[in-house]
């Protein structure tokens, strides 16, 4: 495995569940606890697979990610991310490509890509590593009309 790549079995395993769109939201959560941060990071990461799931088919062949260098680690530390600091351990960066399809009217079929950048916070627990938050900054571009706009999720 390359230098910015990611074990199948590692945390960052969530980035490439939440771009499947038949896998559930409960097995795309299975690294989030619901103790980290008083589970607010699972609650919200919830909601976000949840609204993804019900607007977007996403198309899984074109989903990229790359680790970006370097991992911080800062025990009982935070990490800053678009939506402010975060309570984690390490603090990770992947640069992420996602294409997806709209699925209801009246944009049903309308693509979009989404180039950017998702900050991931993680605590070590019950022996292993979960995940706390994942928070996704990009720009999102319309490839027929070229328009972008940027986004935080």
């Amino acid at each position: 495995m390359g230098v910015g790549q990611c074990d199948p079995s590692s945390i960052c395993d969530f980035l490439a569940l939440f771009s499947q769109s038949a896998v559930p939201t409960e097995h795309a959560l299975h690294r989030f606890p619901t103790t980290c941060d008083r589970g607010a990071g699972c609650r919200a990461e919830a909601s976000a697979v949840d609204k993804n799931r019900r607007e977007f088919l996403q198309g899984f062949s074109q989903f990229r990610r790359t680790r970006l260098l370097p991992v911080t680690f800062n025990f009982c530390g935070r990490c800053s991310t678009p939506k402010g600091p975060r309570r984690a351990a390490p603090c990770s960066q992947f640069a992420v490509h996602r294409e997806v399809a709209y699925k209801n009217a009246p944009d049903t079929g309308k693509k979009e890509i989404a180039e950017g950048t998702d900050d991931v916070s993680a605590v070590y627990e019950e022996n292993r590593w979960l995940l706390c938050h994942s928070d996704f900054q990009s720009t999102v571009t319309d490839p027929l009309l070229g328009t972008t706009r940027y986004v935080i999720w």
